[in-house]
C-alpha cells in the first residue's frame, strides 16, 4: 500500500535567515562596488580635460600694420578687412535666427569679401585700443582678486539706524511704524 502523503517539513528558520543574510550581503557588495566605481573618476584628474592657460599679453593694434580678414585680436575682436575695423563676431558668422554677420550688420546671405587683408582706419584703431585697455584692466582685476570684487565700505551715519517696520496684512490699515515708538 501506499504510504500516507506527507508534506515536506518547512525549512528551518536558521536556514531561511542565512539566505536572507546572504542576499543582503550580496546587495551591499554590489551597491558598495557601484559607489566605489563612480568615485574613481573624481579621485584622479581627467587626462582629457582642457588645461586652462593664461591669456597671452595683448599686443596693441596699429594703423601701420596690415590685418587679415577674420584675424582675432584679444580685447578688440575680429578684424573685418572690407570694413577696416574690428567687430565682436567673425566675418560672415552665421546665426540661424539672424543670418550672417558682416561689418556690424546682419545680412540674409553671406557677403563676398573681395578684400582679404587691409589696414584699419584711424577711428577703428582708436576704439580698438580703448577696448584693449578695458580688456587688459579686467584681466588684471580678475588675476589680482581671483574673481572676488572688493566690498565697498559702508558710509558712516550720524544717527543709529532702526529699520522701519511695516505692519499690516489683509484687512489692516497698513500703517507703518518706525523703530522709535508709536
Amino acid at each position: 500500500m501506499n504510504p500516507p502523503l506527507q508534506s515536506p517539513s518547512p525549512p528551518a528558520k536558521s536556514r531561511r535567515s542565512q539566505h536572507v543574510a546572504l542576499a543582503l550581503l550580496g546587495t551591499m557588495g554590489v551597491v558598495g562596488g557601484v559607489v566605489i566605481w563612480h568615485s574613481l573618476p573624481r579621485a584622479r584628474p581627467d587626462p582629457f580635460a582642457p588645461v586652462e592657460q593664461p591669456e597671452a599679453p595683448v599686443t596693441p593694434v596699429s594703423a601701420d600694420r596690415t590685418y587679415q580678414n577674420n584675424e582675432f585680436t584679444p580685447g578688440a575682436g575680429y578684424y573685418h578687412a572690407p570694413q577696416h575695423a574690428w567687430f565682436p563676431l567673425p566675418f560672415n558668422h552665421h546665426d540661424p535666427s539672424r543670418g550672417y554677420f558682416a561689418g556690424g550688420l546682419w545680412q540674409a546671405a553671406p557677403l563676398l569679401a573681395g578684400l582679404l587683408s587691409s589696414r584699419p582706419s584711424a577711428p577703428a584703431v582708436t576704439s580698438a585700443l580703448a577696448a584693449q585697455q578695458t580688456h587688459t584692466q579686467a584681466q588684471r582685476a580678475r588675476a589680482g582678486t581671483a574673481g572676488f570684487a572688493p566690498r565697498p565700505a559702508a558710509a558712516p551715519s550720524s544717527a543709529p539706524s532702526q529699520p522701519a517696520i511695516q505692519r499690516g496684512g489683509f484687512g489692516s490699515s497698513g500703517k507703518g511704524t518706525s523703530g522709535a515708538g508709536t
